[in-house]
């Protein structure tokens, strides 16, 4: 090995440490390169992050005011067939009293003491029903006793 051979040794050495540094010195610019796209992406990341919350809460904030609209909507209907009733019997309400006319007084009275006359009636006759229902059940029970018969014959 001869001083020619160490100096070649070396230049390509030297040749070769500068293409390491160049390599070295290009991969520290694509790890800048790196970190900056990765910062980038990180930021884009939070804010698509962010977008996508928005994004859900007008969603889930549409789909509540639609339900309320669809609530609101029924409530609206019910309350519409609820006044159309209302009018209805108020104007029936307002056509009777406009077209009321009074009873005489004395048809009243009349009318009155007819009431009265046919309760006293009613009651006489619920009196008198229910003592011959009393007779009825007291002679269906001597006859039971008589015969011997715990059932009621239908030709008594």
């Amino acid at each position: 090995i001869d001083a020619v051979d160490f100096e070649q040794l070396r230049i390509q050495n030297n040749h070769l440490a500068k293409t390491i540094e160049e390599k070295n010195a290009h991969l520290l610019d694509l790890k800048k390169m790196n970190g900056m796209s990765n910062l980038v992406l990180s930021t884009n990341k939070k804010y698509l992050q962010k977008q996508m919350a928005k994004m859900k809460s007008m969603k889930q904030s549409i789909n509540t005011k639609k339900e309320r609209i669809i609530n609101l909507d029924s409530e609206y209907k019910e309350v519409e067939t609820q006044v159309a009733k209302e009018k209805e019997k108020y104007q029936k309400i307002q056509h009777l009293t406009q077209h009321y006319t009074v009873p005489d007084t004395m048809d009243y009275i009349k009318t009155n003491i007819k009431l009265l006359d046919l309760r006293k009636q009613m009651k006489m006759w619920e009196r008198r029903n229910y003592v011959q229902q009393f007779v009825l059940n007291t002679c269906i029970h001597q006859m039971k006793n008589l015969t011997g018969s715990k059932e009621v014959r239908p030709w008594w």
